[in-house]
């Protein structure tokens, strides 16, 4: 979940409370919200409304152990920033089918994001992003291999 706040860059970024929530499992909010109570009672946290940052921007250079996640997990966050960043730009334009991931762009971040083992969770936006992008390819690919409609013969079929 600390990995939730920090970019790809390893610097801290504040992150709606509900993204952290849905990069869970499915089922999870629930323990997932107490353990930011938790986090945040410890001060590693903070909670301003619905978003969420590290108390102090120096934890993800000074902890150790935060700081060995991010150097481990460097993809899974740089890919997951790329996602938040579609994402984002797939809403604000009205969730049109052309700001949808294709072509080598989905294939590889599709293929990241279901087999490589992470501690990086998408939020819910990414989510839908990405799923929205598989399905647009799902549709293209079917057309494609769809039987060519054949134009009526001239003599019978007008």
């Amino acid at each position: 979940m600390l990995l939730g706040l920090v970019g790809a860059d390893g610097e801290p970024r504040p992150v709606p409370r509900a993204d952290l929530l849905a990069a869970g499992p499915p089922g999870s909010a629930e323990p997932l919200d107490r353990i930011l109570a938790i986090f945040a009672a410890a001060g590693l946290i903070e909670i301003a409304g619905e978003v969420c940052s590290l108390a102090a921007p120096a934890l993800a250079h000074t902890w150790p152990r935060l700081r060995a996640w991010i150097a481990d997990d460097r993809e899974g966050l740089r890919v997951r920033d790329e996602l938040a960043r579609g994402a984002r730009l797939w809403d604000e334009h009205g969730r049109k089918p052309g700001d949808l991931l294709q072509g080598t762009a989905l294939a590889s971040t599709a293929q990241f994001a279901t087999t490589q083992r992470t501690r990086v969770g998408l939020g819910g936006p990414a989510q839908d992003f990405l799923a929205a992008s598989r399905a647009r390819d799902r549709r293209r690919t079917r057309i494609r291999r769809a039987p060519p409609r054949r134009p009526p013969c001239s003599s019978c079929c007008r």
